[in-house]
């Protein structure tokens, strides 16, 4: 057996260690939760197909009402295209002025 006094620094320092990593697995309890709880505010999808390609009206992601938007504004897109493509106008200088 030791000296009373050895086992009681031993026994507090013990006590002093336990609460310490107590107090740590707590916190780390609470970060994770707390990341859990906002995960959802940081997780975002960007979806940049529909920039790039024209076919965003048959996305399997989009809901009817997407699709039709989506449908809705390559048609103008193409209207456009095409009313610009038929208001080109060429200027011929003959006269050097």
């Amino acid at each position: 057996a030791g000296t009373p006094g050895i086992d009681g620094v031993a026994a507090g320092v013990i006590e002093t260690t336990a609460d310490v990593a107590l107090a740590q697995a707590e916190a780390q309890a609470a970060r994770l939760l707390e990341y859990d709880r906002t995960a959802a505010k940081r997780t975002t999808v960007i979806d940049d197909q529909t920039e790039w390609y024209a076919h965003a009206a048959a996305d399997a992601w989009m809901d009817e009402a997407e699709r039709a938007a989506a449908a809705a504004a390559a048609e103008g897109r193409e209207a456009e295209k095409e009313r610009r493509r038929r208001e080109l106008r060429i200027t011929i200088d003959v006269q050097g002025k």
